[in-house]
């Protein structure tokens, strides 16, 4: 059997995350919202992607007011469903128009589900929803979740998981906002927000919190040559009502793929304490580096910082366009048929290789390269990895 696979080096763009909703609204019988968020420098079109609670599933539609009926705030983006740029989208049944309760901002795009629910209507003690793009309704088709459904093919499986306490039901009037918008659907990371939420906003920092985020890195310019010297930018913001009294923010150049600032990766070092609450502020650091693909990165240390997961970010970078791995060993008629095959790839540096948002294919199908998780899968001795630092990696 001959085996054809060409790796395919595509990294993954930014998806719209699913950051507010109401499921016991101010009026029970046309309140409901669901709020999605556009996290991306780029417009994302929202044609043919889909929500579902587990119990009916709904296609995002525009807002067609000759069809539905005028929306009746003003300054509404309708007619469209484009979303723009780090711009909010607000989804309401069609009842909405007999009950508007909202303050909405201007420019906010209003999608419907083209009928009298969104979903099966929610059921305030149980339904998590899961926001499909437009490609269908797997597992892999999920961009964002809110309530960590069951991670099922079949959206009508995704259900609850029970394996958590994320609210369901935050009071009567009141919403459930995801916070920091970009933080991961955990438990934690939801909070109440004021009565009526904050539709078409992100949510405000609850009382005395402190988190400092890594929000980005980037180098200027973004495809060094090698040999050049270039500049590596960080932006930090400091969410919730105070600033840190101690901490330290670092640019690192990041050589094992880690996540970790060792010493002699260390660029630059700046003082947490010159964060604002409420502010975001940009760091930066110069460097040169031989041709090959780097992970210029930036973490904050700040030993007060509640929420730990935002830390850090980084930016794959090719320098002189970089230099590809190779596919060295490839399994294709293994001792076990079932699960023993195997590809292997070889990255001969200099750095690391963000092997994560690459692909495979053999002309039949494409998949995906993503993180190896024990709690999805059975091998206990495999690792998760998101780069490859000159050395072998096997994708099982």
């Amino acid at each position: 059997m001959i085996f054809y696979a060409i790796l395919q080096f595509v990294l993954l763009s930014q998806s719209p995350v699913i950051t507010e909703i109401t499921t016991n609204p101010l009026h029970e019988a046309s309140g409901e919202f669901v709020e999605i968020y556009n996290p991306s420098s780029e417009p994302i079109c929202l044609e043919g992607y889909s929500i579902t609670d587990g119990d009916a599933l709904d296609e995002l539609l525009l807002w067609n007011e000759a069809a539905y009926g005028p929306f009746p705030h003003p300054g509404m983006l309708l007619g469209t469903d484009t979303l723009p740029a780090e711009s909010f989208a607000l989804i309401f049944e069609l009842d909405y128009l007999d009950h508007p309760v909202y303050n909405i901002p201007s420019g906010t795009l209003i999608l419907t589900t083209g009928d009298h629910s969104i979903c099966n209507g929610f059921a305030a003690s149980s339904d998590p929803l899961t926001l499909f793009n437009q490609g269908g309704t797997t597992n892999s088709n999920a961009v964002s979740t809110y309530g960590t459904p069951v991670p099922s093919d079949a959206w009508q499986n995704r259900d609850d998981d029970g394996l958590d306490d994320i609210p369901f039901d935050p009071g009567e009037g009141f919403t459930v906002e995801r916070f920091p918008w970009y933080s991961p659907d955990q438990e934690g990371y939801w909070i109440t927000g004021p009565e009526g939420g904050s539709p078409g906003s992100h949510a405000e920092a609850p009382p005395d919190t402190l988190n400092i985020s890594c929000d980005s890195v980037w180098t200027v310019p973004s495809e060094p040559s090698p040999g050049e010297l270039f500049q590596l930018s960080a932006s930090f913001t400091c969410w919730g009502n105070t600033s840190p009294s101690s901490g330290t923010l670092v640019l690192f150049l990041d050589s094992q793929g880690d996540s970790v600032a060792s010493p002699d990766e260390i660029l630059a070092e700046f003082s947490a304490e010159l964060l604002q609450p409420g502010f975001t502020e940009t760091f930066n650091a110069s460097i040169s580096l031989e041709q090959g693909w780097f992970l210029p990165s930036a973490v904050s240390i700040v030993p007060e910082d509640e929420y730990p997961e935002d830390d850090f970010a980084s930016c794959p970078t090719a320098v002189g366009g970089g230099i590809n791995p190779v596919i060295t060993e490839v399994m294709c008629n293994p001792l076990d048929e079932d699960t023993g095959e195997f590809i292997e790839v070889f990255y001969p540096g200099p750095g690391v290789f963000p092997v994560i948002g690459c692909s495979f294919t053999d002309g039949d199908a494409l998949d995906y390269i993503c993180e190896w998780y024990e709690a999805l899968l059975s091998d206990p001795d495999a690792n998760q990895f998101s780069s490859v630092s000159g050395s072998m990696v096997s994708f099982l």
